[in-house]
């Protein structure tokens, strides 16, 4: 199995040099009678087992893999500083770990953060001891709380239905990095293409007692470049220097601000420098923070050209009419769970998608690894950021929502293949949406705040059926096998079907009368071939060969496609997951049928006309 390479670094989108990784082998246990606080683990307490970081001790590849129920689990190990990090603030990173997580620096607590997908980071220095080898230690609490954020980890030690094994722990990378007395906390760049310029919003972290200033150099980046040759290696250098697109310095008072910076066009005919599937140009922007003449903080980013809006019930990419067609990606792997094996299997995930004919992925039920929305943004792939549901709804619930889907917003800001936001799927976590007037304005609240924090993204606030009209368009799944067994209202008119139900449940809240939006079929097929086990399954049973499958796939993918007043589909979907056999790609992501296939079956749809005399 691959395993995660030294050299990668864990956030492309947010690049500091130098840096140091503290994956691999840390001292591991498990603590279920809680002793681990009152018997002070964090001192000098060996602890008995080994597991590989960054996989969930559930995981084969963690060399755990016990996947009984281990509400808090503790993880140990000793460190030296690289000489390079030395003689200034010390970043400890952690890319994600689920779910409650404690830290400590030679028994010293350096912080604690709540959310199992979402980032987090200490400035540690103050407890580093001279000479010696640093411990760090982690304590992690993970319950069986269907009020946590959870996705698909369900709360039992089993897989069942669409539910899959718990990840517990640390499950992305931690590493150190070297900053200043002062240092960028964050870079968010929101672009208008209309006028060719980029608002740059900063934050600054450490003193706000003195002035500042922040350089800012804005290049091209991906100009008609083969994006092979993009490397994961912070060293890298690209043969020809990129071409400069703006650079303004502004003095910073306080801890943020904004600045807008011009982001000309290279081209008198063509805006050939915007972000699109096709041609996924990107716009570097290199930061350097200083005070006094003196360097504290240098900083990596980058942002694509591009606007997403809807006109009457289109979805425009930059002014042109957008056909979404996607593909359903949950993100496990068999060895590893959650945890991608490297930054390549999410490259190559996006490469298989494109030759099936995806244009981009709904990434379900998952905050994926940055590498992930990095490779999207090179390879020109759309994704749908959806935040991973809690499955009860109560104030605890709805704070942890609130929280991560915040954080989620924060975190990849800068991805232009991101172009949508999903708060909520299927009503999970707010099954009584339908009744509840809480649940409702609810849903609401998780739409205007999408809105308050980005508005250059489409929001499906509850993207299945269900729906509330604060939503940018109406998503329906509908896993009706064939053609001749959809509801007959499609065929009569948009207005008709979101009146009605789709497969299972009403496709609006009921008092709700749809609006003239777009409609999108955000789920469908989910396929699955016969592999002689009564514990797999697809829907509506399984198919015998790929010639059935093929079959089946160009009836339903070609009723839906044919409807004039859809605008994009989502296939179910990429891969199998565990008892999910309705992958187009096995879990070691071999295809079951030839992807060239797919892909020309889904050319050859076009849209049809209504037919006009068929009532219901």
């Amino acid at each position: 199995m691959e395993t995660l390479l030294p050299h990668e670094y864990p956030r492309h989108d947010f690049r500091r040099s130098p840096f140091q990784l503290l994956n691999g082998t840390y001292q591991f246990a498990f603590d279920d009678d809680e002793v681990g606080l009152s018997e002070a683990w964090y001192g000098n307490k060996q602890l008995e087992q080994s597991i590989q970081v960054p996989y969930c001790y559930q995981s084969p590849a963690s060399t755990v893999g016990d996947t009984s129920y281990h509400p808090v689990v503790w993880y140990k190990r000793l460190f030296t500083v690289d000489a390079a990090l030395r003689g200034g603030k010390l970043l400890l990173h952690f890319g994600a770990v689920d779910y409650q997580a404690t830290v400590w620096v030679n028994g010293k607590l350096a912080g604690t953060h709540t959310g199992g997908y979402t980032p987090f980071s200490f400035e540690i220095s103050a407890y580093l001891v001279s000479g010696k080898e640093q411990d760090l230690t982690v304590r992690v609490e993970d319950r069986f709380d269907p009020a946590q954020v959870r996705g698909k980890q369900y709360w039992k030690t089993y897989n069942e239905m669409c539910w899959y094994q718990a990840s517990t722990g640390i499950w992305q990378s931690v590493w150190l990095e070297k900053v200043g007395e002062s240092w960028i906390k964050a870079l968010r760049c929101t672009p208008d293409i209309d006028t060719h310029t980029a608002a740059i919003a900063y934050q600054i972290e450490g003193r706000s007692d003195q002035p500042y200033k922040l350089k800012l150099v804005l290049s091209y980046e991906n100009l008609a470049r083969d994006p092979s040759s993009y490397s994961m290696d912070p060293s890298y250098k690209p043969s020809a220097a990129p071409r400069v697109a703006s650079e303004v310095t502004v003095a910073v008072l306080g801890n943020e601000g904004s600045v807008t910076v011009p982001v000309p066009p290279i081209d008198n005919i063509k805006n050939t420098h915007f972000w699109t599937a096709e041609t996924p140009n990107l716009i570097g922007v290199h930061a350097i923070l200083s005070s006094a003449e003196v360097l504290l903080d240098a900083v990596d980013t980058y942002f694509g050209m591009r606007k997403i809006e809807i006109q009457g019930n289109e979805i425009l990419l930059n002014h042109q009419n957008l056909r979404q067609i996607l593909v359903l990606d949950q993100g496990y792997w068999e060895e590893s769970y959650l945890t991608p094996p490297s930054s390549e299997a999410l490259k190559r995930d996006i490469e298989l998608a494109k030759r099936f004919g995806f244009n981009g992925a709904r990434k379900h039920q998952k905050i994926e690894d940055p590498h992930f929305y990095y490779w999207a943004d090179v390879l020109g792939f759309l994704v749908w950021g959806e935040l991973p549901s809690t499955y009860q709804f109560s104030e605890q619930s709805q704070e942890a929502m609130l929280r991560d889907l915040r954080q989620f917003i924060l975190r990849d800001y800068n991805h232009p293949c991101i172009i949508t936001w999903v708060p909520l799927n299927e009503s999970w976590g707010v099954r009584d949406i339908v009744s509840s007037a809480a649940q409702q304005h609810f849903a609401r609240t998780l739409y205007f705040l999408v809105r308050s924090m980005d508005s250059t993204r489409l929001v499906v606030t509850n993207d299945g059926w269900e729906q509330v009209n604060e939503t940018d368009f109406y998503g329906i799944h509908d896993y009706t096998p064939v053609q001749a067994m959809l509801n007959p209202a499609y065929f009569v008119s948009q207005e008709a079907i979101l009146g009605t139900s789709a497969q299972k449940k009403r496709c609006m809240v009921d008092h709700l009368k749809p609006q003239d939006k777009p409609l999108l079929v955000t789920e469908y097929g989910g396929i699955a071939f016969d592999d002689g086990s009564s514990s797999s399954w697809g829907y509506f049973g399984k198919v015998g060969d790929e010639e059935a499958f093929l079959a089946r796939f160009k009836d339903i993918t070609q009723a839906f496609l044919g409807l004039g007043y859809v605008r994009g589909i989502c296939y179910t979907q990429l891969t199998d997951v565990f008892q999910e056999k309705n992958g187009l790609l096995d879990m070691k992501r071999v295809p079951k049928v030839a992807p060239e296939q797919i892909a020309a079956i889904i050319r050859g749809c076009k849209a049809q006309d209504i037919k006009p005399n068929l009532v219901l």
